[in-house]
């Protein structure tokens, strides 16, 4: 049995090593450019339709934007994440987590491989606009996300049971969460244009944050 172990961990091993080895050769371009000076820049402007049809755009601020060197692995990861949507109604509140799942082990992945400096990211100011320059030429993914409408639902929790069993949630906030997802080629010298819109939204998905009852603080022994 620990032979097999042994076995297994080698193998897990040498398949981590490989994925890293391939991570590296597919950042390899990216860092080359940056080292070069080939790099351009990414201008992105969010806004929100009009309450009124003749009513101006209204900007988008606090749009979390990020670029990633382009994955088609991970843009399948985030396309199966989404699938989850139609799968049940389970899907739609697992959906968000999927995401931020996929998003993280692949920022890890980029990160263990030396390109952690590709990683860029900028929230929208007040005027819906966003910048991010010195971009390596080469394609990127563009993900971005706004979380917004929160609603809250308590649950009463009887203060035995909150002592007994301090893991069982109290409330559970909501709310929406939009993603936008594009794919962009950046060429040095130049500037490339990212629109995020209501109509340009790639998923919309609820997000849940369980809460849990604070736990009384210890009592002072009373004098007799």
């Amino acid at each position: 049995m620990r032979a097999w172990l042994v076995a297994l961990g080698l193998v897990l091993g040498l398949a981590v090593a490989v994925e890293a080895d391939d991570m590296a050769e597919r950042l390899a371009p990216y860092l080359r450019a940056r080292e070069a000076g080939a790099v351009g820049a990414v201008r992105g402007q969010a806004w929100s339709e009009p309450a009124r049809p003749s009513g101006p755009p209204v900007p988008d601020s606090s749009v979390s934007v990020l670029l990633l060197p382009y994955s088609a692995e991970f843009e399948a990861q985030l396309d199966a994440a989404r699938a989850g949507l139609r799968e049940s109604v389970k899907g739609v509140g697992e959906a968000v987590a999927r995401v931020e799942a996929a998003r993280a082990a692949y920022e890890s992945a980029v990160s263990f491989a030396g390109g952690g400096e590709l990683i860029r990211g900028e929230v929208s100011d007040e005027q819906g606009r966003v910048r991010i320059g010195a971009i390596p030429e080469g394609d990127w993914l563009l993900l971005a996300w706004k979380e917004h409408g929160h609603s809250t639902k308590k649950f009463r929790v009887p203060a035995a049971e909150a002592r007994r069993y301090p893991n069982v949630p109290s409330s559970v906030e909501y709310s929406a969460v939009s993603y936008w997802r594009m794919r962009l080629t950046v060429r040095p010298g130049q500037t490339t244009e990212a629109t995020l819109t209501d109509r340009s939204v790639w998923m919309t998905a609820i997000k849940e944050r369980l809460g849990f009852p604070d736990r009384a603080a210890p009592s002072a022994p009373q004098r007799r």
